[in-house]
């Protein structure tokens, strides 16, 4: 057991936004986006010091994208709570968000490679700090417009285009996933 990468910068802030998810489960309307929306801008930080203090691991890379899927989950779960007619939506969302990145991400460790690093072209474009980024925020900031608001409108219909083609790139990922674990062989016992 290594502390020094349990408890280095990034993993840190992995562990509070889990904190602040949880705690986000406690309380509704103001105090929840407040708490749900530290965890996500949170998000933003943890890989960056990460990078910037040489502290990248496995753990935090895990943390990370298991963080992000639980985010998906509880706010899903909160808009569902509000607005009923988003079920069969975001269970759809959730279904290709869970399979999409678990896969990928199982592959990738297994193939002991970074899973932003990819030959396939979608996908590298989604993974372009310049795409990702904007992406993920639009996306969450999608999310939290859909909680805390009721009218739709012209925003409502642009961040949902974004949130759609971050469904397109899940379903790439989901493809590339499936192809390389397709090509794994089982460890038999």
């Amino acid at each position: 057991m290594k502390l020094s990468v349990m408890f280095n910068v990034p993993n840190t802030i992995g562990y509070f936004r889990i904190g602040l998810l949880i705690a986000s489960t406690f309380v509704s309307g103001s105090a929840f986006v407040v708490l749900y929306g530290l965890s996500s801008l949170l998000d933003f930080f943890d890989g960056h010091l990460a990078r910037m203090l040489n502290q990248c691991s496995l753990l935090g890379s895990s943390l990370d994208m298991i963080t992000d899927r639980v985010s998906t989950v509880v706010i899903s779960l909160r808009i569902i709570q509000k607005r009923v007619e988003y079920l069969q939506i975001l269970s759809l969302y959730i279904i290709f968000d869970l399979i999409s990145h678990f896969i990928y991400f199982h592959m990738s460790t297994l193939l002991g490679k970074h899973h932003k690093g990819t030959s396939n072209r979608i996908l590298r474009v989604y993974y372009d700090k310049r795409v990702l980024g904007p992406t993920c925020l639009l996306s969450e900031v999608f999310f939290m417009y859909i909680y805390c608001f009721d009218y739709k409108g012209v925003l409502l219909y642009t961040l949902g285009g974004v949130t759609m083609v971050k469904t397109l790139f899940h379903l790439a990922q989901l493809s590339e996933a499936v192809s390389g674990m397709s090509d794994i062989r089982c460890i038999e016992k």
